[in-house]
C-alpha cells in the first residue's frame, strides 16, 4: 500500500500518521529516535506492508502485471491500489478525502517544525505536489511513477507502467476491493485503533 492508505490506516493523530508514511525513509538507529508516537506509527507500516507482501490477493495482482514489468510489481500494485482507494474513498473513510488531505498537510506542515525536522523537507514536497491528492486520477498515477522512478534513480522507467493499470483495471479494482477491508481488519487485530 502506498501513502494514501497508510495514513488511512492509521490512528487519527497527526505523530501516529507521520510514523506511517516516514517509515520506509526513517530506518535503523535514526527510527529509534523518533518519538513515542512517530515510532508506533512506524510499527503499523511495517505490519502493513508485510501483510500486503505475503497476501494471496496482492499476489494476484502482481500476477496482473505484464511479464516484462513484473519485477517492479510491488510498487505498481502499492500505488494503483491507492488509486481505488482515492476513487472508494468514501467506503471507507467518513471524512471526504479533500478535506482528509488538506488536514494531513496542515497537520504534517506544523507537527514537523519542532518534533521531526527531519521529515520537514519530505512533507514539503509532499504539499506542494500534491501527492495523496493525485491518486484519484489515472494521470495522477502515471505523474506519481515518476516520482519514483526519480527516486530509484531511473527517471521515466515507471511512467509508462501506468499503462499495466488501464489495461487491467477492473480486474485490479476487483482486487482492491476483497483485499482492503481484509487489510484494514489485520490492522484493527493487531491493536491499532483505525
Amino acid at each position: 500500500m502506498n501513502w494514501l492508505a497508510h495514513l488511512n490506516l492509521s490512528e487519527p493523530t497527526v505523530a501516529f500518521r507521520l510514523g506511517n508514511v516516514i517509515a520506509d525513509f526513517v530506518k535503523g538507529e535514526a527510527r529509534l529516535a523518533l518519538p513515542v508516537e512517530v515510532k508506533r506509527g512506524t510499527d503499523c507500516h511495517l505490519l502493513i506492508d508485510a501483510y500486503t507482501d505475503a497476501h494471496p490477493v496482492f499476489q494476484h495482482s502482481r500476477q496482473r502485471v505484464s511479464r516484462p514489468n513484473r519485477k517492479f510489481a510491488s510498487i505498481l500494485i502499492d500505488i494503483f491500489y491507492d488509486h481505488f482507494l482515492s476513487v472508494h474513498w468514501l467506503d471507507y473513510a467518513t471524512q471526504p478525502r479533500t478535506d482528509f488531505i488538506a488536514e494531513v498537510y496542515q497537520d504534517f506542515l506544523d507537527f514537523t517544525v519542532g518534533q521531526v525536522p527531519q521529515a520537514r523537507k519530505f512533507v514539503e514536497h509532499m504539499v506542494q505536489g500534491d501527492w495523496l491528492g493525485e491518486y484519484v486520477e489515472v494521470d495522477g498515477i502515471g505523474r506519481t511513477l515518476a516520482r519514483v522512478s526519480g527516486r530509484l534513480g531511473r527517471p521515466g522507467l515507471l511512467t509508462p507502467m501506468v499503462e499495466e493499470l488501464t489495461a487491467h483495471y477492473t480486474g485490479f479494482e476487483q482486487d482492491f476491493a476483497e483485499f482492503y477491508p481484509q487489510l484494514r481488519e489485520q490492522v484493527r487485530q493487531s491493536g491499532f485503533a483505525v
